[in-house]
């Protein structure tokens, strides 16, 4: 039983020490992800059926562009913001004090649009 125990430690601190001297191997440089990728897509054969994506231009000034078509075509009707004022109060149970505060909350529950051609700012000969 004496010798078993420094026996162990003596096996367990050389399997400590082969490892740490591993640990050196795993420090040279590797391949980055981009590299594997464009180095197997330039080896795969032409008659594969795994191509590279497609890459897709930029939409972002055509989605601007759409939004504001839509924008114009779809005018957005007055929804009424309702300036509401909270008083003072204690609220739940433990009775917070809650300071009073200023809330706008709109006047109907969804924003309506305009048709297309529909021009209801001009009312009654204005």
């Amino acid at each position: 039983m004496k010798r078993t125990i420094p026996l162990l430690l003596l096996i367990g601190l050389i399997s400590f020490m082969v490892g740490c001297m591993r640990l050196g191997d795993t420090t040279k440089e590797a391949p980055t992800m981009a590299d594997i990728y464009d180095e197997h897509f330039s080896t795969v054969d032409e008659r594969s059926h795994v191509q590279k994506p497609p890459t897709f231009p930029d939409l972002s000034s055509l989605r601007l562009q759409k939004e504001r078509e839509l924008a114009e075509d779809f005018e957005l009707l007055d929804n009424p913001m309702l300036l509401i004022y909270v008083f003072p109060h204690l609220a739940t149970d433990e009775r917070m004090p809650v300071p009073g505060y200023w809330t706008a909350i709109p006047l109907y529950e969804r924003d309506e649009f305009a048709l297309p051609g529909e021009n209801y700012r001009v009312r009654f000969g204005d």
